[in-house]
């Protein structure tokens, strides 16, 4: 084992995935999985797994590699926890953790490369003992993908707390949930530390348009690690766009803060102003948007590039290290030819990656400076041709182009 080449087992997990995926997708749609249908392999068990992984270093590397490139779905259900990779109908279990047989670093993997996570349970104190669920949580920490949350309708606001939290903590936890509530949060996602500070904290899914005063909840809150995400089940991140300041009047304390992440899409200058305003360690901003300027392809260019050298220095000029944004944008050509209006861009546009379609082209650029990133995606398109097709596949198109 010791001389097993790495990459010869990685490939050999690939194809015995793609087996098992063409297997499924042979199966009846009606057809009742077996027990052993529902899993990638026969040691997914909790103890067979960890044996494995402990048995040596390739093993547990292999385990790992299952982890990250294909345990995308993550659950825990009455205190089980499950990592499950995706077919064409079906999903396939292919870890499986319990608070007797887990290991710690695994289960961060886990988190950390999950794209959507569901948590179910019928008792509360089956939930409480899962033992791994502080370092799942650590691991969705530095989880850099969009991912989903699904929990039940009796808790939709989920705490997660360490053993023997004090009366006052779960007290103050409570408060905040109520604030939520108030606020129309329907969904959360809070891991509490022993001193009351939370240390992650997800909001997910408002109801109806998002205001100022839907993040009232925030104020003076002690939170380490704060995502802002839309609901992906109900397509709802292209419905609402972010154009004010989120802790505009709603600050929370954060001198405490070290990360700060909105997927909602937001406008770029509601991202520069946000960078400018606070001293967060880590912010990071996955959606955010340019709009379309409304006037001739020139002026547009003209408008589009100072908005990216303003947006690029407020990056570059925050004073701690790490700041990520992606930005997006749309703009309709409507006042000149097309033919014309791609000589324009080619020859204004030179410091951009230009990919040229038939009716369309994509701008791309990336600037970085240490830990600073921003990106750049600007889609130029002929409003003659868009304005010709129907409806669902301009809207499929254009939510391509801002993807």
């Amino acid at each position: 084992m010791a001389s097993l080449n790495s990459n010869l087992l990685y490939e050999a997990i690939d194809l015995a995935v793609a087996m098992k995926r063409e297997y499924i997708q042979t199966l009846p749609y009606d057809y009742e999985l077996q027990p052993y249908d529902r899993c990638f392999w026969e040691l997914v068990r909790p103890d067979d797994l960890c044996y494995l992984a402990l048995s040596s270093a390739h093993c547990f590397r292999m385990v790992a590699y299952l982890l990250k490139s294909y345990a995308t779905h993550a659950s825990v259900i009455d205190g089980i926890f499950e990592g499950r990779a995706s077919t064409v109908r079906r999903t396939i279990a292919v870890v499986r953790f319990t608070r007797h047989y887990y290991i710690p670093s695994l289960v961060k993997l886990a988190g950390r490369f999950c794209h959507s996570i569901q948590f179910d349970y019928d008792r509360r104190d089956v939930f409480y003992k899962a033992a791994y669920m502080p370092d799942f949580m650590d691991g969705l920490i530095t989880n850099k993908k969009y991912y989903s949350i699904a929990l039940t309708l009796v808790q939709p606001h989920l705490d997660v707390y360490p053993y023997h939290a004090s009366e006052q903590t779960h007290s103050a936890i409570r408060k905040m949930t109520r604030k939520m509530r108030r606020c129309h949060l329907k969904l959360s996602l809070k891991y509490v530390t022993n001193n009351g500070i939370v240390r992650f904290l997800v909001v997910n899914n408002f109801e109806g348009p998002i205001s100022k005063d839907s993040f009232k909840f925030l104020e003076n809150l002690k939170v380490e690690n704060l995502f802002v995400m839309p609901d992906t089940f109900e397509g709802r991140r292209d419905k609402f766009t972010v154009i004010f300041d989120i802790f505009y009047h709603n600050k929370p304390a954060t001198e405490y803060m070290n990360h700060f992440r909105c997927d909602y899409n937001t406008n770029a200058n509601v991202v520069m102003l946000m960078l400018k305003r606070y001293r967060i360690q880590k912010m990071s901003f996955p959606h955010a948007r340019i709009p379309d300027a409304k006037t001739p392809l020139a002026n547009k260019i003209q408008t589009l590039r100072q908005t990216v050298d303003s947006l690029w220095q407020a990056v570059e000029k925050h004073p701690t290290m790490a700041v990520y944004v992606y930005c997006t944008s749309a703009q309709v050509v409507r006042d000149i030819a097309w033919v014309n209006a791609v000589n324009t861009i080619y020859n204004t546009m030179q410091d951009f990656h230009i990919t040229q379609k038939t009716y369309y082209i994509t701008c791309l650029m990336e600037k970085h400076h240490g830990a600073k990133k921003l990106v750049l995606k600007v889609v130029f398109y002929d409003y003659m041709y868009f304005n010709a097709i129907d409806p669902y596949t301009r809207s499929t198109m254009m939510a391509n182009f801002l993807a």
